[in-house]
């Protein structure tokens, strides 16, 4: 059956700790925010912490996450550029013998 109260969800991460960001509507119609952190503790076993914010404090909330986004620039460029830097050596390994001769040639 389909939970017709949450009207958008992102998923992020993944292993032990994953986030949902959700938007979900109440009885009255009303939106609000939900933060979900679920947390793997001693195998299957699962901990979530959730976080609800209503309405009236949306304009609150996305203004502290754009300043902590601008307060944090620096960190996250270092960390995509990581991720680049990764994602490139990891492709240096695995490329077959075969195709790194012909782009040779």
């Amino acid at each position: 059956m389909p939970n017709f109260d949450e009207l958008f969800t992102r998923k992020l991460g993944g292993g032990k700790r994953t986030y949902y960001l959700d938007v979900k509507q109440d009885s009255n119609g009303e939106k609000y925010v939900v933060i979900s952190e679920s947390t793997r503790k001693d195998g299957d076993r699962k901990m979530r912490n959730r976080v609800m914010v209503w309405k009236e404090d949306f304009h609150d909330l996305f203004d502290c996450l754009k300043d902590m986004e601008a307060f944090l620039a620096e960190d996250i460029r270092k960390a995509d550029e990581e991720n680049i830097s990764r994602r490139r050596s990891s492709d240096d390994v695995n490329v077959r013998p075969e195709v790194a001769e012909v782009g040779q040639q």
